[in-house]
């Protein structure tokens, strides 16, 4: 028995619908489980933290960068001298100084502006 070719087209056209409407119903549970996730209260709180860093990071570049924007090189020099400061157990009052200090630099800076 001879298949008509008409026939055979619509039946590949039918098995590829069927397999676009399976990959739609995986999208669609995906997109569920991704919202469910991130409704989550540790995915909330990583969020706010991440966005707070964010906002941190810009108005400290902003505050105490130089203009051209190095900030973000200089960075790691200064972890690495706080972190030598708080390894030396230097006292809570130097490293208050030093705060102090940064802070009316800053301020300093933003008045000439």
């Amino acid at each position: 028995m001879k298949e008509n070719p008409r026939q055979t087209a619509l039946a590949a056209r039918k098995r590829q619908l069927l397999l676009d409407g399976a990959v739609f119903r995986i999208g669609i549970v995906h997109a569920k489980a991704q919202v469910a996730h991130g409704f989550r209260a540790e995915s909330l709180l990583q969020a706010a933290l991440v966005c707070a860093r964010s906002f941190a990071n810009a108005k400290l570049e902003a505050a105490l960068g130089p203009p051209d924007g190095r900030i973000r090189r200089l960075m790691p020099l200064a972890i690495t001298a706080f972190s030598m400061l708080s390894r030396k157990k230097i006292s809570k009052l130097a490293i208050g100084a030093v705060l102090t200090a940064i802070a009316a630099i800053a301020l300093i800076k933003r008045n000439k502006k």
